[in-house]
């Protein structure tokens, strides 16, 4: 009997330990929460009112920055991948957007918008106080690493000229990537610009160099893009190609406007389609890419 009582009393001491020790022992990178938002090609013109399309691109962002911070979550970032203003990057247009972008920063939520074909470096750089990508490492190029919990994000910028549809990283873009990526062979990597890899005028034209990149380095595991205003997703040479929906307007009446919220896991990432009309079949859409080298 003493030695049941004995038994029983150092069964409750061990279980208090362990409990004491879960709660001060830190997450691992492998159980911590890397939450973000995805953006892509929100188009804000100067003109908060503006028209186009039949869609009012800054009333569809409020709505969805409403959304985000009225959420369940934190994410740890905002990532907008180009096309941040309306067709020719005027200043005002950057004006619109630094103030849009004000109650991300007010809350503590960092946004990384990158630039499309769209956007205006010139203009762009004149907030860059305002964003979290502020002191590029590439001249004339907006390019960061951002190391997470359980991934890198490498952000690069595939912009050549205000208005020009085709997109390229440029070679000191391309060297710097590979150097960063040669730091950084420990943790999956996921790479994110503006441009489609597809063949075409409108795509990324130095994409032979920037995949043979992706290809030398096995911890690359997916590419994000926008560009083509398509929700749509491939899978090339075991890393996964993730086009973001557009948020401004749309090409196809059958695609979603909205955003993406994605959980980075220590295999792969979630993806949850939040759709700005709230009826769409491809709303609250989940989608799992696991790591596939």
């Amino acid at each position: 009997m003493k030695h049941t009582r004995y038994f029983a009393g150092l069964t409750k001491i061990i279980l208090v330990l362990v409990m004491i020790t879960l709660m001060i022992t830190p997450l691992s990178a492998g159980d911590a929460k890397d939450d973000w938002v995805l953006l892509s090609d929100i188009h804000l013109p100067g003109d908060y009112d503006k028209v186009l399309n039949n869609q009012a691109p800054n009333h569809n962002f409020a709505q969805v920055r409403d959304e985000i911070l009225l959420g369940d979550f934190k994410p740890a970032g905002v990532m907008i991948t180009g096309d941040v203003v309306f067709l020719q990057g005027e200043a005002d247009d950057y004006r619109t957007l630094a103030k849009q972008l004000e109650p991300f920063s007010e809350t503590g939520i960092s946004v990384y918008p990158l630039l499309g074909n769209h956007d205006n470096y010139e203009n762009f750089a004149v907030n860059a106080e305002k964003y979290a990508i502020k002191d590029t490492p590439v001249k004339g190029k907006q390019v960061a690493v951002v190391e997470t919990p359980n991934a890198n994000w490498f952000f690069l910028d595939s912009h050549i000229n205000t208005g020009t549809g085709a997109g390229l990283l440029g070679d000191a873009q391309l060297l710097w990537l590979a150097d960063e990526l040669d730091k950084r062979a420990d943790k999956p990597a996921i790479l994110a610009a503006h441009h489609n890899l597809d063949p075409g005028k409108g795509s990324l034209q130095d994409e032979p160099k920037f995949w043979g990149i992706v290809k030398s380095h096995k911890q690359v595991k997916a590419y994000i893009y926008g560009h083509t205003h398509i929700y749509r997703a491939s899978v090339r040479d075991d890393v996964h190609l993730i086009n973001l929906p557009a948020l401004a307007w749309r090409f196809d009446d059958v695609q979603p406007l909205g955003w993406t919220e994605a959980a980075i896991k220590p295999n792969g990432l979630e993806l949850k389609l939040h759709t700005l009309d709230k009826n769409h079949p491809k709303n609250n859409d989940v989608r799992t890419f696991e790591w596939l080298r």
